[in-house]
């Protein structure tokens, strides 16, 4: 019995003696100290962390030991983050720790301690504007890499070298939120110290540079990994790409870094491997929730340490436990968890009991559990899933890929034609296939299929290739979302691809490329310059077709110059647009795709996609434009007749409320409402053509109904429209 005990006085606790007993050390182990403070405060002892820490700072003051006051007062900061007297005590130390000269009381005031700021705050403030002195490397988010100058005390300034501003000035109060002094082993630290050993290890440890990018910077995307170097001018973005193909090389093979399946997911850099062994599988036997179970050995799989399944049997016996256990707790049918560990199983390649397993499949083989399943799996899990189902029931597994056929996404139809290759055309789901095709049922889905390798059409006896571009014109045509939205998207991507295009039509005759020409003339689902981008694409490609379009162009000769002639003020605008598109759109999109395409796993991602679908746009108003100037011609509208309203005359429009306008009918296009310009291809210029002086017509109001008018004159075009025509005027 202690000496409080007989005095009838609460006994310390063990924890308390030996807090008690620290007091008294010299140094006082500061550090354990400040957490168990922490500790009991946040086991909800406030009153005696609180009693503690005052002890504590009795203590330190007695001491004058200011440093150690203030990483105190940063602990009870969390606890009083608005504690005026803490400020002030805070203030006083700081002052004190600082040497009480004329820059410590500057350093004190531009961390805050005199405004509302939270304490927090204003000791992280200070603990920044302590490391601020001449010479060292420094980091702003708005400036980038600098060197700290000079402090100017008396104006309360620092003056800091940044690569693209030198000596610029900051407040010391605004240097303390956003400058921060950079570590030696900084990268950027590094890169300045050593230039050329620094840019040898670009190509000799890219690995290692990025693992050093991500401890300076804090984790990162691929993407803003990408930005940060480029930005930072540690890496110029000609050698971004082999840089970081080097990189991602030698990071997969380092087990401390998990480079993510997607862009703009952040790269995780581990603090130790994690280990797989009979430990880990033991915890994984004992888990009872399904989803956790199936997390953990896909983590397994993407780890690619998977021998231990091979040379210690036990693992395997643990892996089976937990499978059982995932398939008895399901109370009810999930088929996309179902499907993941089925996916699972395959990959390790790791038998259970056959009536589990049994179970299992007999859910995918009715009602829409397979369907169901694989919209949530990716093409990898897909892929397996397929694979698992294949390899214990063939048979059936066939017979439900050809009932479903018309259900598949696009990645689910893929696959299984990659399951079972080679698919010849006596093959059962070819059957189902072509009895889709000849009631002409098939989906989006199955075009793609086909359209990608156009010699099946014959191989499987499927129609006609030229039946088959028929099809995807009527397709595309279709309004779809979802699955069908995609499928039409890579259909749309194999005709502006121009091998591909080409390959399709050396499969048709000539009479059915000029049924396919007529078709798209015809038809009234495709927008102009998506008709005429396809045409443009098919003469390219067969330029025998420009006889069938001369043919169909062709109006009665007439003295007008109306279709196919335009201004040379709109022409060149058009032919410059098609430079800038040749020279620099197309160019710099290919920079943009190369670039995407050096993130790495193409299916996730998303940059990569973007600038694939940029480049169909561009690649489509290319071909527009070449088209269109082929077809159209410049002209100065000079001799034009005034007799009648046609392309090259200005005409004066009076209204019943007395209001008069006056139009420049102009080429195709033509058109310029500040100043009267209307295109003759416009409603106004058609409602008015080969109309003369005091017939009465309708033309279209603001609102688009028909309003009626009187033609009051038509004259010749007046010298500044003429200028504005012959390219020599920009008016606005």
């Amino acid at each position: 019995m202690n000496e409080m005990s007989k005095q009838g006085l609460t006994p310390l606790k063990p924890s308390e003696e030996s807090f008690l007993a620290s007091l008294s050390l010299d140094p006082i182990p500061l550090p354990s100290m400040l957490s168990t403070l922490n500790e009991l405060h946040a086991a909800g002892d406030a009153t005696s962390a609180e009693t503690w820490s005052d002890l504590l700072y009795t203590t330190l003051s007695d001491r004058n030991a200011a440093d150690s006051l203030l990483q105190l007062f940063q602990l009870q900061a969390q606890w009083h983050p608005n504690d005026r007297l803490l400020k002030t005590r805070c203030a006083e130390q700081a002052l004190i720790a600082l040497g009480k000269h004329e820059r410590a009381k500057v350093i004190v005031d531009a961390a805050g301690f005199n405004t509302d700021m939270p304490v927090q705050s204003c000791l992280a403030r200070l603990a920044n504007l302590r490391t601020f002195a001449p010479d060292k490397l420094c980091y702003d988010k708005t400036w980038g890499f600098g060197i700290i100058r000079r402090i100017d005390v008396f104006y309360k300034k620092i003056h800091v070298d940044f690569r693209t501003r030198k000596d610029h000035e900051m407040s010391l109060s605004y240097a303390a939120e956003v400058l921060s002094v950079l570590p030696e082993d900084h990268i950027l630290a590094i890169a300045y110290r050593n230039p050329e050993e620094f840019k040898s290890r670009t190509s000799s440890e890219p690995g290692q540079l990025v693992k050093l990018a991500l401890q300076s910077y804090g984790g990162m995307s691929v993407a803003l990994l990408h930005d940060v170097l480029i930005r930072d001018k540690l890496i110029t973005e000609a050698d971004w790409k082999p840089f970081w193909s080097n990189a991602r090389k030698a990071l997969k093979s380092d087990p401390l870094v998990v480079i993510p399946a997607k862009h703009n997911e952040v790269i995780a850099v581990l603090d130790e491997k994690k280990q797989f062994d009979t430990a880990w599988f033991a915890a994984l036997a004992a888990e009872k929730v399904p989803e956790n179970i199936a997390a953990s050995i896909e983590e397994l799989i993407s780890s690619g340490d998977i021998s231990v399944l091979r040379s210690e049997p036990e693992t395997a016996a643990l892996l089976r436990t937990a499978v059982s256990s995932a398939f008895s707790a399901f109370s009810k049918r999930r088929p996309a968890l179902e499907a993941r560990l089925l996916s699972c199983l395959h990959q390790l390649h790791v038998d259970v009991p056959q009536t589990e397993m049994n179970s299992l499949l007999d859910s995918f083989f009715s009602g829409t559990s397979f369907i169901d399943a694989s919209k949530h799996l990716s093409a990898k899990q897909i892929r397996h899933f397929l694979a698992g189902l294949y390899a214990h029931q063939p048979e059936r597994a066939v017979e439900l890929f050809s009932h479903t056929l018309q259900q598949m996404s696009l990645t689910l139809l893929g696959e299984t034609f990659s399951l079972l290759q080679p698919v010849d055309s006596d093959h059962s789901i070819v059957h189902s296939f072509r009895e889709y095709f000849l009631t002409r049922s098939q989906s989006a889905e199955m075009l793609c299929i086909i359209a990608k390798q156009p010699g099946l059409v014959s191989e499987w006896q499927l129609g006609s290739v030229a039946d088959l571009m028929d099809r995807i014109m009527l397709e595309l045509q279709t309004t779809r979302s979802g699955e069908g939205l995609k499928a039409q998207r890579r259909l749309r991507q194999l005709l502006d691809d121009r091998k591909w295009f080409g390959d399709v039509l050396g499969r048709m005759d000539r009479q059915e490329v000029e049924n396919l020409v007529l078709l798209l003339r015809n038809s009234i689902s495709w927008s102009g310059i998506d008709r005429n981008t396809l045409i443009a694409r098919m003469v390219s490609i067969r330029p025998e077709l420009q006889v069938v379009l001369a043919s169909e162009s062709k109006e009665p000769e007439n003295e007008d110059q109306d279709g196919g002639y335009t201004s040379w003020h709109s022409l060149n605008l058009r032919t410059a647009e098609l430079e800038r598109l040749e020279r620099k759109g197309i160019p710099d999109n290919a920079k943009a795709i190369a670039l995407a395409r050096s993130y790495g796993d193409l299916k996730e991602n998303h940059a990569y996609k973007a600038a694939k679908e940029e480049q169909s746009i561009l690649l489509a108003r290319r071909d527009a434009l070449e088209l269109e100037l082929t077809r159209i011609k410049g002209t100065y509208f000079e001799s034009v007749s005034c007799d009648a309203v046609r392309p090259g005359t200005t005409v004066a429009l009076g209204f019943p409320d007395g209001t008069e306008l006056v139009y420049h009918v102009l080429g195709e296009w033509d058109s310029d409402h500040s100043i009267g310009i209307v295109s003759s291809r416009s409603r106004l210029a058609q409602q008015i053509r080969g109309r003369k002086v005091n017939e009465e017509v309708e033309v279209p109001s603001e609102t688009g109904q028909l309003t009626p008018c009187r033609i009051l004159s038509i004259s010749p075009l007046p010298e500044d429209i003429q200028a504005w025509v012959s390219g020599r005027s920009h008016s606005v």
